[in-house]
């Protein structure tokens, strides 16, 4: 009886590897997008940092009152050309360039929200960045004059909670 020399492998071998292969990628890939949303709330809470900084530098400089939101009791964005606060900020080098979110549509702009005090200045304020890779989908970043740390708010996903970015909602849990 002649025995047969086999070289390479048999289809059930190739596709059981493939198989292998696809998983493991699948898997990788999933990881991949909650590291993105992750290193994009990250860069949020940097960004949020970075704009209270900037504007304690600008109170110090104004008799410790803020910049006025534009409309009241009702969170801006702040990146809106000509607004007060991206005046204040950038117009005045307390912060070289305003940041703006990294995905910068819809909900994922930064928020600006003060408690007015007269007619142009304000005794408090927030701001507010949505997060991604947060428990819920009303998760949010704020920073105000004592404190910065993550808050969650009851609302829809599709639209910001206007009437909830307020200063007196920036109390981190």
């Amino acid at each position: 009886m002649k025995t047969r020399n086999q070289q390479g492998f048999t289809l059930i071998e190739l596709l059981v590897v493939l198989a292998i292969i696809g998983i493991l990628a699948a898997l990788i890939l999933s990881n991949l997008a909650t590291a993105r949303k992750k290193a994009r709330d990250a860069r949020r809470k940097t960004d949020v940092r970075a704009l209270a900084a900037a504007i304690e530098m600008w109170s110090g400089d104004n008799q410790y009152l803020y910049p006025p939101a534009e409309t009241t009791g009702v969170p801006v964005n702040f990146l809106t050309p000509g607004s007060d606060i991206n005046t204040a900020l950038s117009n005045q080098n307390y912060i070289k360039q305003i940041p703006a979110d990294p995905i910068n549509s819809g909900n994922q702009i930064y928020y600006y929200n003060s408690n007015t005090e007269g007619t142009d200045k304000s005794n408090d304020y927030a701001f507010f960045a949505k997060l991604e890779a947060g428990a819920s989908d009303a998760q949010y970043f704020c920073a105000t004059s004592g404190a910065s740390g993550l808050i969650t708010l009851d609302a829809t996903p599709a639209a910001p909670p206007v009437g909830g970015l307020t200063v007196a909602t920036c109390i981190p849990s």
